[in-house]
């Protein structure tokens, strides 16, 4: 019944079935031999021996392997309470990972700040204030405190409020962030696309560069063509004013032979020896001497 007491409350552990291994702390203050080891506040192993390696404390332990833990876990030094005894807490980090073996070595975690370092550190910053400007602070918040008994109350329960905000904030914040990679991946794209715009455009206006060149040179003969299309616009001028003179003239010379008769003219040829040949629907034969066919039409 001892030995088995014993072993219950770990005195000798070392007879039992555990899994030993060791990490190495910068500073070990206040552990010692037969302390608890824990996960989460529960109790898995105790420490079974510290030594000094150079500047380093080797702390050895022995962990049940029930417990379940893996190689990659991290072991830290922490207080029961302010001024209560140390104990080693294990910290672990993955579901899948090699199991705990003996030998091996645990990763320490981040150090613990003591409460003497605390008040080392706090030393500087006491002295630097002026005791009477810490009293007349003092004294105002006890006159507010006077005045208005809850108003402490309701700094405290907006405090509360203030702190659950940013934890509500700190739970949307990977959402948040997920979306702002997705915002910042389209921005990338449509950037990319804008780029490839851009040197289309670049080559558009290169080709209209070119373009506007051949125009130019183009429209370099431009001013000459135009001088000649004025001076034959000029002549066309001339010549429609000519051909109007001509035609009043030739208008003039119809009129006036639309005076004469045309038989009248063909006698007095006759009569000069010029030979008349008239039409037979215009004459008819009396005495072999052509005359006016009567009701024939000019």
């Amino acid at each position: 019944m001892l030995g088995v007491m014993a072993l219950q409350v770990g005195a000798l552990s070392g007879f039992g079935d555990s899994v030993d291994v060791e990490t190495r702390f910068t500073d070990a203050g206040g552990l010692q031999s037969g302390a608890s080891v824990a996960v989460a506040g529960v109790q898995i192993g105790t420490v079974t021996s510290l030594a000094i390696d150079f500047d380093r404390a080797v702390v050895g332990m022995s962990i049940d392997p029930g417990a379940g833990i893996r190689h990659d876990a991290t072991a830290q030094v922490r207080a029961r309470s302010v001024l209560g005894e140390k104990y080693v807490e294990i910290v672990p980090h993955s579901r899948d990972g090699r199991m705990l073996a003996d030998g091996d070595i645990l990763q320490p975690g981040p150090e613990q700040t003591e409460i003497d370092e605390l008040v080392s550190s706090m030393g500087p910053l006491v002295e630097a204030i002026d005791p009477v400007v810490f009293q007349r602070v003092i004294g105002s918040l006890a006159l507010a405190l006077e005045d208005d008994p809850e108003r402490l109350t309701r700094m405290l329960s907006n405090a509360d409020t203030l702190l659950a905000n940013g934890a509500e904030a700190s739970r949307e914040l990977p959402a948040l962030m997920s979306e702002g990679r997705a915002t910042l991946g389209s921005l990338r794209g449509t950037l990319g696309r804008a780029d490839r715009a851009v040197a289309k455009l670049d080559a558009l206006l290169v080709d209209a560069d070119a373009v506007l060149a051949d125009v130019g040179s183009a429209t370099d003969g431009l001013p000459a063509l135009a001088d000649e299309a004025t001076l034959t616009l000029q002549e066309a001028r001339s010549l429609v004013t000519s051909f109007s003179t001509t035609k009043s003239a030739v208008d003039e010379f119809l009129a006036g032979l639309e005076g004469f008769d045309k038989w009248e003219i063909r006698r007095l040829l006759r009569e000069e020896g010029i030979l008349v040949r008239l039409r037979s629907r215009e004459v008819v034969e009396e005495d072999n001497e052509p005359y006016r066919r009567r009701g024939s039409v000019e």
